[in-house]
């Protein structure tokens, strides 16, 4: 089994216009990429444990993203991720990471809160948390 470390891994997002955009270098910390399947309590009367049954339905959380904050014109952060979704008819932007080889994560999310943050001493960052529309689909 391969291991893989930060450097093999990349990351692209589509920009307002719907191309992907190769975000890697802007990256430094991509938070939990977690996917459950649904659960519901099924336990009847004489058992002795809890149990449960899978519904058939996943869920994916939110995802959030940061690094340090950069306002290049069409390819920094601040220009791809500073869109937060005004209603129903703003377009999703598909995710797309790439863990090391060949396994990726892909999903159309929408971006919920971005927010730059400064601190006395250190470098101006950002943090984008983005919400998956539905289906993550995983290579």
């Amino acid at each position: 089994m391969a291991k893989y470390g930060s450097n093999s891994l990349a990351v692209s997002f589509d920009n307002s216009g719907g191309s992907p955009v190769v975000m890697t270098n802007y990256i430094r910390t991509i938070g939990d990429v977690d996917v459950k399947a649904m659960m519901q309590e099924s336990t009847a009367f004489g058992d002795a444990w809890m149990e449960k049954l899978a519904t058939g339905m996943r869920e994916a959380g939110s995802v959030t993203i940061g690094g340090y904050f950069d306002d290049t014109a069409t390819t920094g952060p601040d220009a791809i991720f500073n869109d937060v979704a005004d209603g129903p008819s703003d377009s999703s932007r598909t995710l797309l990471i790439t863990w090391g080889g060949s396994k990726t994560t892909s999903a159309e999310t929408w971006i919920s809160s971005y927010k730059r943050i400064a601190k006395v001493g250190e470098l101006t960052a950002y943090e984008v948390t983005l919400e998956y529309t539905g289906t993550v689909t995983e290579a």
